[in-house]
Parts: C-alpha cells; sequence; structure tokens
C-alpha cells in the first residue's frame, strides 16, 4: 500500500542550484513544505512553502507560498540579499520528476542593479532533459531561470 501523507506533515530538503545551462552550480536552496491538503483524485497535494535560494556571493532569495505538485505554481518572492536586497515579484515552479526535480523561473522586480550574465542564460538543451519535459522549451530568454537536481 503505497504511503498516504497526513495534514501537517512536513518536508525539508536541501537541494543544489544550477543556472538554467546546466554549467554553473550556483549555490543551494532549503526549503520546508507542509502539508495543507492531500488531492488523491489528482495524484498529488498542496502544500505551504518556504524557500530560501542561496546563491554564493550574489546573495540570497526567500520565497513563500502554496506549492501544487500536480501544476505549475507561483509563489511570492518576499525579499532577498545582495544583488537581490528589495526583491519582489514571483517564481514559477514546474515540476519535473516529484519530489525531486524542479525548474524555477524567477520574475523579479525592485531590484537595483541588472543581474550578472552567469544568472541569464538560455536553458539547456541537454537532450534528456528537453526530450521528456518539452514545456521547458517555451522559457522566454532573459530571466533568471535555475534548475535544480537532486543526486
Amino acid at each position: 500500500m503505497p504511503y498516504v501523507r497526513h495534514i501537517t506533515d512536513d518536508v525539508c530538503s536541501k537541494r543544489k542550484v544550477y543556472s538554467a545551462d546546466l554549467e554553473n552550480g550556483l549555490g543551494i536552496t532549503t526549503r520546508i513544505c507542509i502539508l495543507i491538503k492531500n488531492m488523491p483524485e489528482r495524484k498529488g497535494d498542496r502544500y505551504e512553502a518556504i524557500y530560501s535560494f542561496h546563491l554564493g556571493d550574489y546573495g540570497q532569495i526567500s520565497v513563500q507560498g502554496a506549492y501544487l505538485t500536480t501544476e505549475d505554481t507561483y509563489l511570492s518572492i518576499t525579499g532577498g540579499t545582495g544583488i537581490f536586497a528589495g526583491a519582489y515579484g514571483q517564481v514559477k515552479l514546474q515540476q519535473l520528476v516529484f519530489p525531486f526535480k524542479l525548474f524555477y523561473t524567477f520574475y523579479l522586480k525592485g531590484l537595483a542593479k541588472d543581474l550578472p550574465a552567469e544568472l541569464l542564460v538560455t536553458p539547456s538543451r541537454h537532450p534528456p532533459l528537453w526530450r521528456h519535459h518539452q514545456p521547458l522549451k517555451r522559457l522566454i530568454q532573459g530571466q533568471l531561470v535555475l534548475i535544480i537536481l537532486s543526486k
């Protein structure tokens, strides 16, 4: 019998963060997700999530909101440090393989300076990733896009 998560179960994790072209490790993300609704009819769950993206010397981005495992989800960017000081906006979470692979597209506002070129790369054309995840081809160049992969 498959494991059924229970309301208020929490998921804490740390993942490596890579540039969207998968060429550079940029840092880590940490997250705390608390289950607020089981959705067995949709084969997924709804969580309240708190993320922190630690991007080395560039700084940190804080994110919070409801995370659905069954569809693309938008969470609020609640702030940042370093070059991300004053940041607000949204981050789009695309579930690639639950719960290990997520693709994040950041829609950042409120930044004092332009972002470094290292953070504004074209998403990877890595065949295994693109072949199985066609929606990634629709991402727009010029946004901060990161992919997080587990070991």
